[in-house]
């Protein structure tokens, strides 16, 4: 299986999986959907499992969603100059 194979499937796989939120990616896809301001704090609750189970690695569900062809943009928090917030752009 070629790459662009690959993607494909994973990307038809993730969306499937969007409406039932079964996935820590597809529960941080849906947080981020309406395209506004997030911070590491919400990604990490809404990664959680159903049972409220943190996910190890949360940020990487975030590079997950970008490796699927979304955009994630990112920037400095404005009440927090250590901290950054993300957005959906595609």
């Amino acid at each position: 299986m070629d790459t662009t194979t690959t993607n494909t499937y994973q990307l038809d796989l993730f969306v499937s999986n969007i409406a039932d939120g079964s996935t820590a990616a597809s529960r941080i896809y849906r947080l981020m959907s309406n395209r506004g301001w997030v911070g590491p704090d919400e990604i990490e609750r809404a990664a959680r499992s159903a049972k409220g189970r943190p996910v190890r690695d949360y940020m990487r569900r975030l590079r997950d969603i970008r490796n699927m062809g979304y955009n994630v943009q990112k920037r400095r928090d404005p009440n927090d100059p250590q901290g950054f917030q993300y957005r959906l752009i595609k």
